[in-house]
């Protein structure tokens, strides 16, 4: 079982927002059109990672917290487990996980590829 933390998680979305923002500008200095994309590295980028509340929680306004309630859900799919002996925020994930991963994926790339041949089709007509 493959194990991972919030603080794993954060500092990984954090990586990638990055490197969308830096794909998002060309070579001229103009913003390339993904605004969908755009839009989901800038909600990220502006949240603290994690901001306590007064109770010692994870503030609801932290990507933390975001990831805390994905993670017990994956938990409640019984696709990951809690490793509280690891620390706080650590989890596993189940095998049950890495087949809906690879499944979504096979089903996104068979989408592409679909549309490339029906796209291939049209151009040979």
């Amino acid at each position: 079982m493959k194990r991972i933390s919030l603080a794993e998680v954060d500092d990984f979305l954090r990586r990638l927002t990055d490197r969308l923002r830096e794909a998002s500008v060309d070579a001229d200095g103009l913003t390339v059109a993904h605004p969908e994309l755009q839009a989901a590295w800038r909600v990220y980028a502006r949240l603290p990672s994690s901001r306590p509340t007064p109770t010692g929680r994870l503030s609801e306004s932290s990507t933390r917290r975001v990831i805390k309630e994905a993670l017990d859900w994956l938990v409640e799919q019984g696709m990951a487990s809690r490793a509280d002996e690891l620390g706080v925020g650590h989890y596993r994930l189940a095998h049950r996980f890495r087949v809906q991963v690879r499944e979504a994926a096979a089903s996104a790339v068979f989408t592409v590829l679909c549309d490339l041949r029906r796209a291939h089709l049209v151009e040979e007509d």
